[in-house]
């Protein structure tokens, strides 16, 4: 074997060692992001289970948005599987935000996912649980360095919380309302069924008003008792105290108002009645928007409800995602 073969063989095998460093990813000198299951004390001792993402930056601290689900009982994705949704929307934002460099907190609202409480009785939940729960979770992660400020977003029914968590709270560093009402939770409540079911209206009335005087309203008829069942009214009343244009007035840091255009649930209306109410807020239009954050060309009930309510596969809005990412950048 001659001197010139061995020394072209060395090369070789040089050259292909290379080719495959070259090939392993660096994961050890890789920015790695930070995905752990949480738990935080609420005042009253429920234990809030959630999922805490920390991109890494270097050692910087970075914006944490803390998310709040909507109505019923959603789970730290922003789904509720029994009762059909299941769009994962505060799953993806969560993970367009770890893209963009932010850190984010979802949890499982009490009564949902893993925050169940066996001896609670949804005739004892008040609206003002959620509002102590929000304000639990800023008060744990205010000062941790690793965080710039704290941030609100509140979809839906999560938006009264975070703008009621968020009012005259010096701990928040910024609110964001998706889909979120401008007007009391009872004329919403009026307007979305009597935009579904107007053969209803005559029957519905009486019982809001009632619930917003609050009075509870004995002998619910049977087609409406999964809306207002005795044991739900207590909530109701609780949770029509609040006037989220009263309380957006009270708040103090940087707020971006977000409204879809093709939202069935919630109003343009609405967006505009929050951004009146505090002229410092900005607002954000998302064409082709809907409730839960996904893009559709159609406003029928029942054709948004079979392609996104109920289909995780669909993505976010892009004008969503890149209002969001916006606002919480640092």
């Amino acid at each position: 074997m001659t001197k010139k073969f061995l020394k072209n063989k060395a090369l070789a095998v040089k050259c292909v060692f290379s080719m495959l460093l070259a090939a392993v990813p660096a994961t050890e000198v890789a920015a790695q992001t930070d995905i752990r299951e949480v738990s935080v004390t609420a005042p009253d001792g429920v234990e809030l289970k959630g999922t805490l993402t920390v991109p890494d930056k270097g050692g910087e601290p970075v914006s944490l948005v803390i998310m709040i689900a909507g109505s019923g009982s959603p789970d730290r994705d922003g789904n509720q599987k029994r009762a059909g949704v299941n769009t994962d929307c505060l799953k993806m934002t969560a993970e367009e935000l770890e893209k963009a460099g932010t850190a984010s907190l979802r949890f499982d609202k009490r009564m949902a996912g893993e925050s169940i409480i066996p001896d609670m009785k949804e005739e004892n939940m008040r609206f003002d649980d959620y509002i102590s729960d929000t304000r639990a979770l800023v008060d744990k992660y205010y000062g941790d360095r690793r965080f710039s400020r704290i941030i609100l977003l509140g979809h839906s029914e999560g938006a009264l919380i975070a703008i009621a968590a968020a009012a005259n709270n010096p701990k928040v560093g910024g609110l964001i309302t998706v889909a979120g009402p401008g007007r009391n939770m009872a004329d919403l409540l009026k307007e979305q069924l009597a935009d579904r079911a107007p053969q209803l209206t005559a029957s519905v009335t009486p019982i809001i008003d009632s619930l917003k005087a609050g009075k509870e309203y004995p002998g619910v008829p049977a087609e409406l008792n999964s809306l207002f069942r005795p044991s739900v009214q207590p909530f109701l009343i609780s949770c029509m105290r609040y006037e989220p244009a009263e309380l957006i007035k009270q708040v103090k840091c940087p707020i971006l108002v977000i409204q879809g255009n093709m939202d069935i649930q919630v109003s343009l209306q609405d967006a505009e009645i929050l951004c009146q109410a505090n002229p410092a807020a900005k607002k954000a239009v998302i064409e082709g928007m809907n409730h839960v954050l996904k893009d559709t060309d159609t406003k029928d009930l029942q054709t948004q409800l079979f392609k996104t309510y109920m289909n995780p596969s669909v993505p976010l809005s892009a004008g969503y995602v890149k209002a969001v990412t916006a606002f919480a950048a640092d």
